[in-house]
Parts: structure tokens; C-alpha cells; sequence
């Protein structure tokens, strides 16, 4: 199979996603509604991925899925992403072939009855479908609508039925939309917030999450977009969904980066029970002296960062060790109750960035703790198909250095894993459950 890989870009692109890409960096996937055929897949068990012997000996499927279920699912094959809606326990080669082709540099979302697609074509600009399933829940050939944008626009945030927002990063923008026919209802300017005392040209936006009605989006000064070279201090523009206006602008010291080098399924920003909205900064992976990574947090109702509170991973004790200054998560899925289940790699070496050294791990963020998941390490840009199902459990895509890829099922409370299937359609990339929770 081919070899994937993954390229520092500059953060115009890569804040948005670990981008799965052969040995040509950039992507030359069609993007055109026609559904294309691939004949390399199957669903069936041909042997286990090298991974942990907990995961070896379970069963196929889990007890708590029901079958012939539903998911939105993407295969990454090569330069191109083929998306659209499957049963779990369905023949993914059979699946495939009705599938639609994206670039690589796309994100996948289930809302209200709808699968969008938003994806980055080889010259920067992106492209919105909106596909509305019909009573079997399969994706039709054709869009029901799409929607242009010159920029690049990776990450969309939804916030009831008649609005959504695409983050257009190198615009310095958020467009907002309204999810049933993608008509553009309102067009929020960033540009005016760029930092010229740390000499930025440019304030991306990045991650965001949502709470007690404000749109909380992730800001960074790039300095030097060539370099991928950002502001020191983490930064969040805050915005009034009702109104779309900018309230303010917060900045916190104890992190730099903040929400850069997203996986397109804007983890690096979530709200847990209690509306507070956590924000993850990887410090520009650790390659500029003085910067942090680690969790911070706004609580609920408040426009300022929680100064009490600061979460640097390094400092977590994690396999036997109190203490790894070049250790950086890249994303993953908030569950519940403080855990977050993301990947955790060691970058003392900036070439692990395309390398199988990243590992699963429970990140609690409360107990300020990081535990490994028993599976075997993986590709650090696999965070997309790491999602919450609707059972609580957490659904993951593993590929080891063989090239076995694997779904399987963990249950946080049982600290179980489950296989799901064996995947010889490239490597599961985005799945997740047909539902709004």
C-alpha cells in the first residue's frame, strides 16, 4: 500500500488538520459531485493489526452496537478521501463503490438529517456540500447544496438549525450560514485583530466551541507564515452568536499556539458539562524556545481566561515518567466527566511528526492525568476518526507500521476495546454515528 505522509506546511493549512498525503504533499483528488468506484476494500477479517493482546482477543462487534447502524464514514486512499454513510458491519469494499471522492484536506460532519463536506482543493480554495440523506440515510449522488469560498475553509461549527459557521482561516474570517441551503446570512471580520506589537500579519482563526450563547474561536498572529511562526500568548475571539459581533478578544500567557494544527474536527476547543470551554495549544510543537503547550480554560459566562487553571501536558505523569518536555497531543474527542480521548506523541525528534510514534491516551483534564489506551502506536493524523458514538462508547482508526488498519470500539468505563472491523480501504478517517449528540 502506499506510504502516507504528512508535511509541515505553513499554518494557513496545516492549523486546520494533519493532512494524510502520499509522497506528493499536495492533493489532486477530483472534487466534483460524480461518485467514483474502488475496488480495495473489505470489511472482513483477514487478520488483526499489531496492537495490544486485549484488543486481539475480543470480539468483532460490540454488544452495545446495533447492527446495520448507520455512520458517516471517509477512507483515506492515497491523495483522495471517499466519504458517505455505511453499517459498521457492512463490506467497506461494497460500501466504497457508491462513495464520494474529496482531496485529502477535507472535513466530514453529520447534522439534522445531512452530511457536509467541506474540503480544500490543491490551489487553497474550499468547497461546502450539503448532502440531505433520504429515508435509508445513504448520501444521494449529487449535493442538495454546495457553497464556494476562495480561501481556505476546513472546520465548520454548527450551532442550531438555522445557523452555522465555516471557519475561512485564511481570510481571517468566519462566515455564517444557514445549514438548510447554505445562503450566507452573515460575514465576520478578523483582520482588524491582528497583533502588530508581536508583528503579526495575519490572526487565523482556529478551533472553537460553543457556551452560554458565545461562539469562543481560537485566534493566532502568525508572524511568519512561511516559518509557521506564531504569536507567544494564546489568544480567543469571543463572539455573540445572536448578533455575530465580536465582544472581545482574550489572551492568556501560560500557552502559545493555541488551537493551531487542528485536525479539521475542531478538537483542539470543547465545552464539558458545566459550560466551561477548554482550549488545547501545542506551543508550535515545541520548536520555539519558551513556548508552552497544555490546557487552559474560560469558565462559563466569563469573557477572560481562568487564570487558576493551566494544564501542561509535559508535567502529567504518563508511562512511569513525571516529566516529557516534547511530548504533544494532536486531537482527539472530549467524552465526559474530564476525559478526553486524543493521541499523545514525542516530538524530541521533529521527524515523529510522520512517524508511528503517537499513542491513545485518556487525558484527564480535571485530574490533570494521561493514561495509555492499550492499543499499539499509530499516525498521529488519525485524530478524525476518533469520535463519541451514541452508546458513550469512543470509536478509533489505528494503522500500525505494517500498514494493518483497524476500527475498533472503547468503552472509557470498562477500559475495554472491541474490534469493529479490519479496513483495507486505505484508513478510516472520519466516522461517526448519524446523530446530533
Amino acid at each position: 500500500m502506499n506510504t502516507f505522509k504528512k508535511t509541515l506546511i505553513a499554518a494557513a493549512s496545516a492549523s486546520i488538520m494533519f493532512a494524510a498525503c502520499s509522497d506528493d504533499s499536495s492533493s489532486n483528488a477530483s472534487s466534483d459531485e460524480s461518485s467514483t468506484t474502488v475496488a480495495t476494500s473489505s470489511s472482513s477479517t483477514k487478520g488483526d493489526a499489531k496492537s495490544s493482546s486485549s484488543a486481539k482477543d475480543d470480539d468483532k462487534s460490540s454488544s452495545s452496537t446495533v447492527a446495520s447502524t448507520k455512520y458517516g464514514i471517509s477512507f483515506m486512499v492515497g491523495e483522495s478521501q471517499f466519504y458517505g454513510t455505511t453499517a459498521l458491519d457492512e463490506d467497506f469494499n461494497t460500501a466504497i463503490k457508491s462513495f464520494h471522492e474529496t482531496t485529502s484536506s477535507g472535513s466530514l460532519v453529520y447534522f439534522n438529517g445531512a452530511l457536509y463536506s467541506l474540503s480544500m482543493d490543491e490551489t487553497g480554495a474550499s468547497v461546502l456540500k450539503m448532502f440531505k440523506l433520504d429515508k435509508n440515510q445513504d448520501v444521494p449522488e449529487k449535493p442538495t447544496k454546495t457553497r464556494s469560498f476562495n480561501s481556505t475553509a476546513l472546520m465548520m461549527q454548527f450551532v442550531d438549525n438555522n445557523k452555522m459557521y465555516v471557519i475561512e482561516t485564511m481570510a481571517d474570517k468566519l462566515i455564517a450560514l444557514n445549514p438548510s441551503d447554505l445562503s450566507i446570512t452573515a460575514e465576520i471580520d478578523l483582520s482588524e485583530y491582528v497583533d502588530e506589537e508581536v508583528s503579526a500579519v495575519m490572526a487565523f482563526p482556529g478551533s472553537s466551541a460553543i457556551s452560554d450563547g458565545k461562539l469562543y474561536v481560537t485566534l493566532y498572529q502568525v508572524v511568519d507564515l512561511n516559518n509557521s511562526i506564531m504569536g507567544p500568548q494564546g489568544e480567543v475571539a469571543i463572539i455573540d452568536v445572536a448578533t455575530d459581533k465580536v465582544i472581545k478578544v482574550a489572551s492568556e500567557s501560560e500557552t502559545s499556539a493555541l488551537g493551531v494544527y487542528d485536525d479539521m474536527n475542531n478538537t483542539m476547543a470543547f465545552t464539558d458539562e458545566e459550560g466551561d470551554v477548554y482550549f488545547y495549544a501545542n506551543g508550535a510543537m515545541n520548536f520555539i524556545e519558551g513556548y508552552n503547550e497544555g490546557f487552559v480554560r474560560i469558565k462559563k459566562g466569563e469573557e477572560d481566561f481562568d487564570t487558576s487553571y493551566v494544564f501542561h501536558l509535559h508535567e502529567a505523569k504518563y508511562d512511569g515518567k513525571s516529566s516529557n518536555t516534547n511530548w504533544l497531543m494532536t486531537g482527539g474527542v472530549y467524552a465526559s466527566n474530564g476525559k478526553f480521548v486524543g493521541l499523545f506523541g514525542d516530538l524530541s525528534d521533529p521527524t515523529n511528526f510522520n512517524n508511528f510514534e503517537w499513542q491513545y491516551v485518556i487525558i484527564d483534564i480535571y485530574k490533570k492525568s494521561i493514561k495509555k489506551i492499550d492499543l499499539g502506536l499509530t499516525l498521529p493524523w488519525l485524530v478524525p476518526s476518533v469520535h463519541m458514538d451514541t452508546d458513550g462508547t469512543v470509536l478509533l482508526g489505528h494503522m500500525d507500521e505494517e500498514g494493518a488498519s483497524v476500527l475498533y470500539r472503547y468503552d472509557l468505563d470498562s477500559d475495554k476495546i472491541t474490534k469493529v472491523a479490519d479496513v483495507e480501504t486505505g484508513f478510516v478517517y472520519y466516522v461517526f454515528p448519524l446523530s446530533n449528540n
